[in-house]
This record gives C-alpha cells, structure tokens and sequence, in this order.
C-alpha cells in the first residue's frame, strides 16, 4: 500500500508539472506557430469556412465534391468528432475553470479557443493527406498514419505507433472516468441504480459501435447537433433573460483575464497567472486541439481536398468552445452561484446549481440531460478512435479486440474510483499531444504548401468556390 500511495504521489506531481506552465506555453506556442504558418486561416477565412461547412449543414447542401473519396461525408465525420470533442468538460470544467481561476479564465479559454482552430485544421488537413485504405475499403487515418509516414525522413517514425499506444491508455481511462460521471449524476437528477444506467450505457453504445464507422457516423449525425442546439438554446435563453447584465459581465472578463480577481463569498479569488492557467488548460481539454484525435474522423470524410476538412476543423473547434463552452461560463457568472460560499464544496457542479438558480428542478434535470448526451456520444467516439488503433497495430481483428476491450471498460468504469483514474488520464493524454505537436511542426512544409495550393490555385477550390481571381 505504501509503495501504490508513492506511486500516485509521483504521478499527481508529474501531472502537476505537466499541465502546469510546461503545457500551457508548449500547446500555446505551438498553436500561435501553426496560426502564422497557415496564414491565420481561421481569421482570414472563417466566413468562408461557415459558408463551406456548417452553412450548407444549415442549407441542407452536404454532398460530397465531385471526385471526392472517403467513408462518410464531411458533416458526419465534423458530428464524430464532435462527438468526442463536446464531452462533460464542457459543462464541469468550465464551472471548475470560473471556480478556480475567477472570470478570467474566460478569456484565456477563448484566447486558446481561437488559436486552437488553426491547430484543429492542421490535424485535419493532415489526417487526410496521409490516410489509407484498410483491407476492407474503408478510409483510415490520424496522426499515427501522419507521424509515421511523414515524419521516416526526421527518423521519428516511432512517434507513430507511440502516439496509437498513448491514445488507447489515454480514451480507455476517460471513458472509464465518464461512465462513472455519467451513472452518477443520472443516479443523482432521476435516482436510477448506477448498475442499471451502467449496464443500459455499455449495451447501446456496443449496439451502435458495432455497426461500424457509417452507423457511428449516421447516429452522431442526428444527435450531436441536437444536443449541441438543446445546450445552447437554453443558456440563451437565461443570457437573454439577463440583457442589461451582459455588458457588465463581458467587461469583468476581460478586466480579471489581466489583473487579479478580488476575493467574494464563496470565492476565494484569484490572480492572473491561475486565470491564464485555468482557462487555457480547460480550454485545451475541452477543444482538444493538440491531441490530433479528431483528425482520425476527419481522414475518413469524402473531399475533393485535404484543406475543405480542415475548415471543419475550425468549425468543430468554434461550436465546442465559442459556443458550448461560453454558454456555460456566461449561465454559471450571471447566476452568481460561483460566489455562494455553499458552492465552494461542490465545485465540479457548478453549471448544474447555476441553471438551478433559473429554473429550479427543471434546470437541474436539463444539465443532467444534457451531460448523459455529451459523456454518451463522448463514449463512442472513445471506442471507434481505439479501435482504429487496433486496426493500425494489427488490422481488423486487432481492432475487434480492441473494440471490446474499451466496451467491458465502459461497464468497469461503472465501479471505479474516478479520483483514483484522473492522475493517469492527464500524464497519457499529455503523451498523446506532445508527439503529435512535434510532428505538426516538423511537418509545417507540407500543410503550408497545401492551403496555399487549395486558396492560390487558378479555377479550383476556394478560387473557384468564390469566383475570385488569383491574386498576384
């Protein structure tokens, strides 16, 4: 027993120092990096990539270019990923970033947000560039394709299989972590034994999983949207119903993101450095722009170019944290349930207890809905990412046992300390993004020469998308 407690007492310190100023400035720096070199894409054209991608969503427009190859279209590997991307962080986290960090977080989670989509649309842009066909014609991809192929010249090649190795730790611990999240606050909001919601959320998602990548595709498709609207919709509403408000909130985030937040009620303030931390890091885990995971969905989508799904990219990164995430950081200020002394001992549910403050036990029973959405799709992104790396280890019938595998931990993740799981998540998933933000370095060349291939060409592409001429 001594020598287990040494052991989480070394891995809690090695998170510490990970996801203490070493992260913040390697995801931050790297990102600002990446930003420059594709030309500040996400700003320059991000009308142009709402038009391109969730535009024709909206216009009912989703079919795929001509010539384009690929497993699903483009909107339904953008809802996989989302599925993996809008998870509980969204809704605990940010309560716990405004808790611990004060209203600044907010907008140094924005601030990573921003620079985030660049990085997002770098891993899709390279997911597709370097994806393949599997043995049964189905379109395979993600940073362990990008990081071993491209990077045989650097002789890093083994970033490859250690990224697939640090992703497989890393989602089977977090779907572990939210199965247990997500059975208890069921058991909490509608009082249903965390055995029975466990057993019910094992089986559907094993019923859908097992119809392979086009029903994931096709089932994230009709319900991520809703749950991202279902969100966002109600925290509006609560935003509208608090107008006058407003600008007085935006003003105290912008001014505590830059000087230190004063100590009130429940509150215990805090200065800028724990803004800045707090709201880059539960940006990062939120957006997960960094750990290349997405890009395996966005390698499988049918484009007549690499650069089209990275402004997915970009959207997917807008629609989880500009949108999402700013939701629940605006609902959780407004109701002012971050200074209740009462709430200081239950911090990770904050967004619950905020929308409670609106609308009693309705709001309570809405945030308990809207979490079993967000950890469910979470789940079953988890399960396909994990066994495309057992297909990239051993083909299908590793990826089979793979697949079951992250099934029966849904199920133990029904019984097992959360606390306990933490530690371990945070030290893989850091292993996830390190190698993964090397490779999108090393390999700055060839995403450049693609967007500036895809925005420059003569009669292709955006040139042909927008009837501009080139320019000189």
């Amino acid at each position: 027993m001594a020598l287990w407690d040494s052991f989480m007492k070394g891995m809690l310190a090695f998170s510490g120092f990970v996801w203490g100023d070493f992260m913040l400035y390697f995801l931050g720096l790297g990102a600002l990096f990446i930003t420059l070199r594709v030309g500040v894409v996400q700003f320059r054209h991000f009308g142009y990539a709402w038009n391109q991608t969730l535009g024709k969503f909206f216009r009912r427009q989703n079919q795929a270019q001509e010539g384009a190859q690929g497993t699903l279209s483009s909107y339904e590997a953008l809802s996989t990923a989302l599925a993996n991307t809008i998870g509980s962080g969204n809704i605990v986290g940010v309560g716990l970033a405004v808790f611990w960090g004060g209203p600044g977080a907010v907008f140094w989670m924005w601030l990573m947000a921003l620079l985030g989509m660049a990085t997002k649309f770098t891993e899709a842009v390279m997911g597709q560039k370097y994806r393949v066909q599997d043995e049964h014609g189905i379109w395979v991809g993600g940073p362990q394709y990008y990081l071993s192929r491209g990077l045989k010249r650097f002789r890093l090649s083994w970033l490859g299989p250690f990224y697939g190795l640090m992703l497989v730790l890393t989602l089977s611990i977090t779907e572990m972590i939210q199965c247990n999240s997500l059975a208890g606050s069921v058991h909490e909001a509608f009082g249903i034994p965390t055995l029975a919601s466990g057993i019910a959320f094992t089986v559907l998602v094993a019923v859908i999983v097992f119809g392979g990548i086009k029903r994931i595709g096709t089932f994230a498709g009709k319900v991520v949207p809703f749950m991202a609207i279902l969100y966002i919709a109600a925290g509006l509403v609560i935003v509208f119903t608090h107008l006058n408000q407003v600008p007085g909130l935006f003003a105290l985030i912008f001014k505590s993101a830059f000087s230190p937040a004063a100590a009130t009620g429940g509150f215990a303030g805090a200065s800028v450095a724990a803004a800045m931390r707090w709201g880059c890091a539960r940006g990062a885990f939120s957006n997960e722009a960094g750990d290349g995971a997405a890009a395996i969905a966005h390698a499988t989508a049918a484009v007549d170019h690499p650069v089209r799904q990275g402004l997915y990219g970009i959207m997917e990164v807008f629609v989880d944290t500009i949108l999402v995430c700013t939701t629940t950081a605006l609902v959780v200020l407004l109701s002012g349930v971050w200074t209740d002394p009462a709430s200081a001992k239950v911090p990770e549910r904050l967004a619950t207890l905020a929308f409670g403050v609106q609308w009693g036990a309705f709001g309570k029973g809405l945030v308990a809905v809207c979490l079993t959405l967000f950890a469910f799709t979470s789940m079953l992104a988890y399960v396909y990412y994990g066994e495309e790396q057992g297909n990239y280890f051993g083909g299908r019938k590793l990826a089979m046992l793979v697949r079951v595998g992250f099934i029966a931990a849904i199920f133990a993740g029904t019984f097992w300390d959360a606390e306990q799981l933490w530690p371990f998540c945070d030290v893989f998933f850091a292993f996830m993004i390190i190698p993964n933000m090397i490779g999108l370095f090393l390999l700055h060349g060839e995403y450049g020469e693609l967007v500036r291939e895809f925005f420059h060409t003569p009669g292709k592409y955006y040139l042909k998308d927008t009837g501009k001429a080139p320019s000189a």
